[in-house]
């Protein structure tokens, strides 16, 4: 709290109006001290904005994220364009969508990008596949590898 304050009162010593300033916070609950901070400092203008990280990049990338229902139904209608075989209704998909949407969010956690993801995912279903052509060919001896 005495970094908020500290803060609040360069910003009202520099500026008696601050309703034009827009204070990046990492969440919501600072909002609640320096509104509190404001009127012990007597502070009577308009409040600045307040965006937390999440909602400023949502407004610089001019995005909205999809989530919760609006992802499933929107993953749904994709899925079922595919004609993928089993093609599941939708409540079979909701079997086993949130346990895919959870791994994936996992797996672009220690990934910079998920093009690099899915480049991974590739090589290793062709290397799958390399592997399994291997085993048909008689002449080719098997040697395990470490």
């Amino acid at each position: 709290m005495k970094f908020l304050n500290k803060i609040i009162n360069e910003l009202l010593s520099q500026n008696t109006d601050l309703s034009e300033f827009n204070i990046v916070l990492p969440g919501k609950r600072p909002i609640v001290f320096i509104r509190r901070i404001l009127e012990e400092n007597k502070y009577s203008g308009f409040l600045p904005n307040f965006f937390t990280i999440e909602e400023l990049i949502d407004r610089i990338a001019d995005k909205q994220p999809i989530q919760g229902i609006s992802l499933w139904l929107f993953a749904f209608d994709i899925y079922k364009s595919l004609n993928l075989i089993p093609n599941d209704d939708f409540s079979d998909f909701l079997k086993w969508f949130p346990t895919l949407q959870k791994d994936w969010d996992d797996i672009l956690k220690f990934s910079d990008s998920d093009e690099a993801v899915l480049q991974y995912m590739f090589d290793e279903e062709r290397i799958k596949e390399w592997a399994q052509d291997l085993g048909e060919d008689d002449d080719v001896s098997e040697e395990k590898v470490p």
